[in-house]
C-alpha cells in the first residue's frame, strides 16, 4: 500500500515536470508531445504556432482584442512579427495600450470592423467579454443573463477593413495575415468589409456558434463555413471556447481556425510543411 502510493506521488510529480517542460518550449514556439499527423500538433496552442510557421505569416489582423489577451499569446508562442489591434470599448482600449506599450510592432486602433463605415451604439456589459453591438437571444438571456446585462452603450466607429488595409500594412512587404476575429456575433461583417484586401488573407480565426447568444448573430456553423469556403478558406482546427453553463458538457462557441486553399486543390496543398 505504502509503495503504491509513493508510486502515485512520483508519478503525479513527473507529470508536472513533463507539464512545465512543455509549456517552457512552446513559450519559445517548441511542441513537445504527440501529434496526430506528420506536422500537425494537437493542441489548439501548437497548432496555431504550426500555422503560423508554415504558412509565413507575418502580419495578425486582431479584431476584438478585448485586453490583448490573444496576442499576449502569440508573443509567449514566439510570434515577433507585426500585430494590429482593433478594440472599440474605451476601458478595453485603455488595458489594450498598456499591454501594448513597449512592443514596437504592436499597434492598436480603437474602432471597430464591419462592412460600413459609420458610428454605432455597443451594448458595455457586466461580464466584458460579453461587449456587443447585438442585444442577447432569449437563450442568452437564460443562461447568462447577469454577465449579459448591459451596464452603459457606448458610440463607436466602425470602418471597413479595406479602408484602412493601407494604414496597417505600413512598412510591411508583401503581407501574409491571419485575420484573427472575436466580434460577440457580427464575425463576417468584418470578412465582407476587407473586400478585395480578404486575398492577402492566408488564415482566418474566427468564433463560431453552436447556440446564438445574442439576437441576429451571423455566426452560426454551417453559415459561417459555408460562407467561408465559398471565399477560399477552408478549416484546419476547432477549439471549444465555450460550454452551456447548466450541464457544462453542450458547446455553444468554437474557434475556428480556416486556411485559404487554392482552387481546386486539397487543404494541404495550401500549406508548406514544416522541416
Amino acid at each position: 500500500m505504502v509503495k503504491r502510493n509513493s508510486n502515485g506521488r512520483a508519478a503525479g510529480l513527473l507529470s508536472v515536470i513533463r507539464r512545465g517542460i512543455r509549456h517552457a518550449a512552446l513559450r519559445r514556439g517548441i511542441f513537445i508531445g504527440r501529434v496526430t499527423a506528420p506536422g500537425a500538433p494537437n493542441t489548439p496552442e501548437a497548432h496555431l504556432s504550426y500555422l503560423l510557421s508554415a504558412l509565413g505569416i507575418n502580419c495578425v489582423l486582431d479584431v476584438g482584442a478585448h485586453k490583448g489577451e490573444f496576442c499576449a499569446m502569440l508573443r509567449e508562442l514566439g510570434y515577433t512579427g507585426p500585430i494590429r489591434s482593433f478594440e472599440p470599448v474605451a476601458a478595453h482600449f485603455e488595458r489594450l495600450q498598456a499591454r501594448m506599450a513597449g512592443d514596437a510592432q504592436w499597434r492598436g486602433f480603437q474602432i471597430a470592423l464591419g462592412t460600413e463605415d459609420r458610428d454605432a451604439e455597443i451594448h458595455v456589459t457586466r461580464s466584458s467579454t460579453f461587449a456587443s453591438f447585438l442585444g442577447p437571444s432569449d437563450y442568452g438571456n437564460r443562461q447568462f443573463h447577469d454577465d449579459l446585462e448591459s451596464e452603459r452603450d457606448e458610440r463607436v466607429p466602425v470602418r471597413r477593413l479595406d479602408g484602412i488595409w493601407d494604414e496597417c500594412m505600413t512598412g510591411i512587404e508583401h503581407p501574409v495575415v491571419l485575420l484573427k476575429i472575436d466580434t460577440q456575433g457580427m464575425d463576417l461583417e468584418v470578412v465582407r468589409g476587407a473586400g478585395d484586401r480578404l486575398a492577402a488573407v492566408s488564415a482566418i480565426q474566427t468564433e463560431v456558434s453552436l447556440k446564438p447568444i445574442y439576437s441576429g448573430m451571423t455566426t452560426g456553423l454551417a453559415d459561417s463555413l459555408g460562407q467561408l469556403k465559398a471565399m477560399g478558406f477552408e478549416p484546419t482546427a476547432f477549439a471549444p471556447v465555450s460550454r452551456d453553463p447548466v450541464d457544462h458538457l453542450r458547446l455553444i462557441e468554437m474557434d475556428c481556425m480556416l486556411i485559404r486553399v487554392a482552387p481546386g486543390a486539397s487543404p494541404a496543398a495550401g500549406v508548406t510543411p514544416v522541416a
